[in-house]
């Protein structure tokens, strides 16, 4: 086997292994395409300040929860306490929106800033709180951005992983579930692309015609050169 050979097969074979453990590592499940445990969905988001974070930790009911499984949903991330009135009496309007629009993909991350987890599994069981409760930690609380200073403190992320809202103090269910429905309605920029490709091509046809002097439907005739013109509009004052 001469030198060549022998390069040729040794990048056969590392194509082959580079193949192989990117298959291993692809996953397709309900919240998008993981390649290498990173969801497509979510590294879409590059803006690290208006992004959700990429996070790890564990929920009151025993599930491992991070950032993968909120790719391409709306979701609320809610610093709340127990001892907190507000916080207490804003969960269940926050219930009912998850009731209602869950279906939808919405999705609720609350983190509780006491407690430990099994009385926060508790008072989550007690107050009918279904959807994903945690206990805080210095890693989460620093993805992001620190402890809050208002509880309850809350922020809306669109489909897209850019936050599209946030709260500080109570939250009412006519605001949130507003809020949630308009994170998932394209933008103005999108809404006039979309216009704009709706229109009519014969119409478009038209208007070009009419800007050259065409005879088409709509089309002004063209003014024969030294013919009188159209008084203009715009005159000059009188000396």
């Amino acid at each position: 086997m001469n030198s060549r050979t022998a390069i040729f097969a040794g990048i056969v074979v590392l194509v082959g292994l580079g193949g192989f453990l990117l298959l291993q590592t692809t996953t397709v499940t309900s919240s998008g395409v993981r390649v290498g445990h990173v969801p497509v969905a979510a590294a879409s988001c590059h803006d690290d300040d208006n992004c959700l974070p990429e996070f790890s930790v564990r929920a009151v009911d025993g599930r491992e929860l991070t950032r993968a499984d909120f790719a391409g949903k709306p979701v609320l991330v809610n610093f709340w306490a127990s001892w907190c009135g507000p916080c207490v009496k804003e969960i269940p309007a926050l219930q009912a929106t998850y009731e209602r629009l869950g279906a939808q993909g919405f999705a609720i991350l609350a983190i509780a800033q006491d407690g430990t987890e099994d009385s926060i599994a508790q008072f989550a069981i007690d107050h009918h709180m279904t959807y994903a409760v945690v206990r805080s930690n210095p890693t989460l609380d620093y993805a992001f951005g620190g402890k809050p200073q208002l509880l309850p403190t809350s922020f809306l992320y669109g489909a897209d992983g850019h936050m599209q809202k946030q709260w500080q103090g109570g939250i009412a269910e006519q605001e949130l579930s507003a809020a949630v429905l308009a994170s998932a309605r394209p933008t103005r920029a999108r809404r006039v692309r979309v216009a704009s490709a709706r229109s009519s091509p014969r119409r478009r046809r038209v208007r070009r015609g009419s800007r050259r002097g065409g005879t088409g439907p709509g089309s002004r005739p063209r003014r024969a050169r030294g013919s009188a013109s159209t008084p203009s509009r715009a005159r000059r004052r009188p000396p």
